[in-house]
């Protein structure tokens, strides 16, 4: 007489993985085991690479690939007993960028004090993108982290980011660059995968007599905005131009006010010049915002309840907001923030949809725990206080799990 007990979760399956997640680089080999402790009709390992056909008398058996060369390779080892089980390893294949390059958008030369510019990072044939950051750093400082919201490919891709500085006379031989970051996880090399690019010398020129005040100015589209632009010399006429509050230029004043009751114009960029011995003149940066129509959290390929154990990907609809590249995405669970997700998108500066996405790995305790996620427009200190933001009605997540049974069979 032989007694035989299992012990079987729904969904789960008698078998361990060691590693239970890889991060393997492009070209290079991996290898994963796979046990179990209880007899079996035979256990092997399918695999677009390195597959193992099915052996029934171990009970530990080693996936291995001499050069990964596929992406998308899914790995999953599989048991025969009572039924066939099997249990997926997560391989994520990487590679560092190529290269990385820091350069200024649309301006060449030196830069003048107390105007804004973009600069823009490219990082050349890096995968997966979704799982890249961008580091900003002014001089040995970090000035900014950006985490890619791309999912459109887990191959080699290029992609870039912006970052918009403002200068003052003190940025004058300061150094910016940037650095690709493959952030992979515990079960990525010690060492992240990181390429920095080469850096960018700044060469800032003091030239104009000009204060403006404020400096910046962020304005709701429709709402009312003002500037004051002022000198202390002589000249021979100051004056606004601009594409809405123009002022024409007067010659008897030391103090001119560029005003505009009904702002509709999203790419403004008012300037205060001054006629000396030759015209010079100052910019002000404008940022024109909307706050979103309305933001929405759903579940992305999935309806009904969720399977304890199991992963889902849930995504965050913003509607009809501007600028995009100055908003954030804050994901919520119950009250604790899980992460926030600047966008990097820098298309258009008019009103735009935009969509971002979570994964999330579920457990008994979730059942009955509310997602939810807010639009948030970083505005700086010229924009509004407190900051422009536009919640999601909460997403409730109903968990189904399963207690284990067991079964025993007398032969």
């Amino acid at each position: 007489m032989i007694e035989m007990e299992q012990y079987v979760l729904a969904g789960d399956c008698p078998i361990k993985l060691q590693p239970v997640k890889l991060a393997v680089e492009f070209g290079a080999s991996a290898s994963a085991n796979c046990s179990t402790t209880i007899n079996h009709h035979g256990m092997g390992w399918e695999a677009s690479e390195g597959a193992v056909d099915m052996v029934d008398d171990v009970q530990f058996i080693t996936w291995r690939v001499e050069s990964l060369t596929h992406w998308d390779i899914k790995p999953f080892c599989y048991i025969n007993a009572n039924e066939q089980c099997e249990l997926t390893l997560q391989v994520t294949v990487y590679k560092p960028p190529d290269r990385v390059s820091i350069s200024t958008v649309r301006h060449t030369g030196p830069m003048i004090e107390g105007s804004q510019y973009e600069l823009q990072c490219d990082v050349q044939n890096v995968a997966p993108v979704h799982l890249l950051t961008v580091n900003w750093y002014k001089g040995q400082h970090l000035v900014k982290s950006v985490e890619s919201d791309h999912h459109s490919s887990i191959t080699p891709v290029n992609y870039s980011n912006t970052l918009w500085i403002s200068t003052s006379k003190d940025d004058d031989g300061v150094q910016y660059r940037c650095e690709a970051e493959l952030k992979l996880g515990p079960e990525g090399p010690q060492s992240p995968p990181v390429v920095t690019s080469d850096p960018l010398n700044i060469t800032v020129h003091c030239d104009c007599p000009i204060k403006l005040q404020p400096v910046k100015l962020a304005v709701e589209f429709g709402a009312s905005a003002s500037a004051n632009c002022s000198t202390t010399i002589n000249h021979h006429g100051m004056g606004w131009e601009a594409s809405e509050g123009a002022v024409d230029m007067v010659d008897d004043v030391q103090f001119i006010t560029w005003r505009v009751e009904s702002l509709t114009h999203w790419d403004i960029e008012p300037i205060c010049y001054i006629n000396t011995n030759e015209q010079c003149y100052l910019s002000l940066p404008v940022t024109v915002y909307k706050r979103p129509d309305r933001v929405s959290i759903s579940t992305v390929g999935h309806t009904g309840p969720m399977i304890e154990g199991s992963q889902y990907e849930l995504q965050c609809d913003v509607q009809n907001v501007a600028p995009v590249h100055l908003l954030t995405v804050n994901w919520y669970k119950g009250q604790s923030l899980v992460k926030s997700v600047e966008s990097d998108h820098h298309s258009s500066i008019t009103p735009v949809n935009y969509s971002n996405t979570l994964w999330i790995s579920t457990s008994k305790d979730d059942d009955g725990v509310q997602y939810r996620c807010e639009a948030e427009l970083k505005l700086g200190p010229e924009g509004p206080q407190p900051r422009p933001v536009v919640t999601s009605d909460p997403l409730n997540i109903t968990v189904h799990f399963y207690l284990p049974f067991s079964f025993s069979s007398t032969q």
